[in-house]
């Protein structure tokens, strides 16, 4: 049975980031995470006495949908730098490293809200991985007739900078 303080839990992840709401496993030893638009419960975690966040490398696919690499955190289309040891990000090496990944949201100033007592913990999308979807996004083609009635599309100025101006009477 899920306990009110662990669906109030879930409720406020909601509602600081606007997911839906997840209440934690039944299993006291698993971690609910909801991670962007993911929810996984995953026993592959631990939570420190700060109340920090730590997973196994071979779990952060699954739950994050993030890669550790030797030049350090990455997604399929950004890798992200990452203090590794003692003070760091992640600790160990091999099948053995973790990764601190309430450390990292707050590296990244990555919006978080934990409930560690529940073991439900919420983070927002990776802001550098949202911005870089921009960087070569491509607007779709269209047509349009100019004051004279000739058809211009905007492919018509590929490679050139173009300002476009909408307005709707509604």
């Amino acid at each position: 049975m899920k306990r009110p303080t662990a669906i109030l839990a879930g409720a406020l992840c909601a509602l600081a980031v606007g997911w839906p709401a997840a209440a934690p496993a039944d299993d006291a030893e698993s971690v609910t995470v909801v991670y962007g638009a993911r929810t996984t419960t995953t026993d592959a975690a631990e939570i420190d006495d700060d109340g920090h966040l730590w997973l196994t490398a071979s779990a952060l696919p699954e739950v994050a949908g993030l890669e550790l690499k030797p030049e350090g955190i990455c997604t399929d289309r950004i890798c992200i730098p990452v203090k590794r040891g003692a003070k760091g990000v992640v600790r160990g090496k091999g099948k053995k490293a973790r990764v601190d990944l309430t450390a990292l949201a707050e590296q990244l100033g990555q919006v978080s809200v934990a409930e560690p007592g529940e073991r439900v913990f919420g983070f927002a999308e990776v802001p550098q991985v949202r911005a870089s979807v921009f960087d070569d996004a491509i607007a779709p083609d269209f047509a349009l007739e100019d004051q004279s009635g000739k058809t211009v599309r905007l492919s018509d100025f590929r490679g050139k900078k173009v300002f476009i101006v909408t307005w709707a009477s509604w």
